[in-house]
C-alpha cells in the first residue's frame, strides 16, 4: 500500500513540475513581440530617408516613436494588437492608418506623397470630435480665410 502511496505522490509532483513550465512557457508565448518592419517610400518608390514613424497602441494609447534609416525602413518590436501608424517627414504630406499587428513578422509599405500644408491650414479628420494636423490626400480639409475672417 505504501509503494502505491508513493507513485501518487511522485505522478503528482511530475505533473505539476510540467504543469509549471508550460504555464511559463505559455506566458512568454503571449507576451512576445513581433517584428513590423515598415518602408516609406516617396511615389516613386525611393526611399524617404529620416521619416519619422509613430506608433500608436489603441488599448493603452502607448506610442513608440522611431525615424526610419536612409533607405526609408524601420524595424519596431511590438506585441500583436490594433494600432495608428502615422509617418510623416518634411517636404511630404503627413500618412495615417490604422493597422493590425498580428503575431508574426509583417511589411507595411508608406507611400509619401510630396506637398505640404501651410501651418494650419490643413487638417485630418481621424473623429468627428478631432481636428489633428496632418495631411494625407484623401481626407484633406482646405481652408481659406479672408482678411475679414470668412471663409472661402
Amino acid at each position: 500500500m505504501q509503494i502505491k502511496t508513493r507513485i501518487n505522490l511522485r505522478q503528482i509532483a511530475t505533473l505539476s513540475i510540467a504543469f509549471v513550465i508550460l504555464s511559463a512557457f505559455a506566458g512568454a508565448q503571449e507576451a512576445r513581440n513581433t517584428p513590423l518592419i515598415v518602408s516609406v517610400t516617396d511615389m516613386s518608390g525611393a526611399g524617404v530617408r529620416s521619416a519619422h514613424i509613430t506608433l500608436t497602441r489603441d488599448e493603452t494609447t502607448t506610442e513608440i516613436k522611431v525615424d526610419a534609416d536612409e533607405n526609408g525602413r524601420a524595424e519596431i518590436n511590438v506585441e500583436p494588437g490594433s494600432y495608428r501608424l502615422s509617418v510623416g517627414s518634411p517636404g511630404f504630406f503627413n500618412s495615417h492608418q490604422q493597422i493590425e499587428v498580428r503575431d508574426v513578422s509583417q511589411n507595411i509599405e508608406v507611400k509619401l506623397r510630396v506637398g505640404s500644408c501651410p501651418p494650419g491650414s490643413c487638417f485630418t479628420v481621424s473623429r468627428p470630435d478631432t481636428l489633428e494636423p496632418a495631411s494625407p490626400p484623401l481626407d484633406t480639409l482646405w481652408i481659406s480665410v479672408d482678411e475679414a475672417g470668412s471663409s472661402r
